[in-house]
């Protein structure tokens, strides 16, 4: 996919009027941090790029209308989805540059569907926008320098330290964990 100057700047001119000045900043990082991850693991820069920039698309709506835009958009949240709206930012997000930007490569619709938990069968651009995600530059939490560590050693051994992670976060939270991030997570360690 060849992206131009002028879909640059028409995607960043929709995330300023979605996002806040921070996850705007958030997003550029995730879309850097992603082409560098895919010269690293051999994936399209440029689907890298888009995926990366637009994966929090749908962050700048309130989080109680992800339930009602992922059913406009065809999909019946299910019981940890509808406990956790959240992990549905993702899947808006897909729908809503399908929509609104006219994006329709199925990898970067994919890849920002599933960034936030996951899913068997992972193309490498899915895991490179799910763990750059983690591994943006301005992100700054315990254990973030080990998972950048990690990016060098693996694209497989970083998205299973990053589900690690998240699986202990959710643990101490008492709250629920989507069954595709076991799912990922059982797939890669049996290879």
């Amino acid at each position: 996919m060849k992206i131009t100057e002028a879909m640059k700047a028409e995607w960043m001119e929709y995330l300023k009027a979605r996002l806040k000045p921070k996850r705007l900043k958030h997003s550029i990082g995730v879309a850097e941090t992603a082409v560098l991850l895919a010269k690293r693991y051999g994936a399209d820069e440029n689907k890298a790029y888009a995926a990366g920039l637009l994966h929090d698309a749908a962050k700048g709506l309130p989080k109680e209308s992800y339930l009602s835009a992922a059913r406009e958009a065809g999909r019946t949240p299910d019981a940890v989805e509808t406990a956790s709206p959240d992990i549905l930012h993702g899947y808006v997000a897909a729908a809503m540059v399908r929509r609104d930007l006219e994006i329709t490569d199925p990898e970067i619709l994919e890849a920002i569907e599933c960034h936030t938990v996951g899913k068997a069968g992972m193309s490498t651009l899915d895991k490179i926008i799910f763990v750059a995600d983690y591994l943006e530059p301005g992100r700054d939490y315990p254990g973030v320098e080990a998972l950048r560590a990690k990016a060098e050693e693996g694209l497989n051994l970083v998205v299973l330290a990053a589900i690690r992670q998240t699986v202990d976060y959710l643990f101490e939270k008492n709250a629920p964990i989507h069954p595709r991030v076991l799912e990922a997570y059982n797939e890669i360690v049996r290879r």
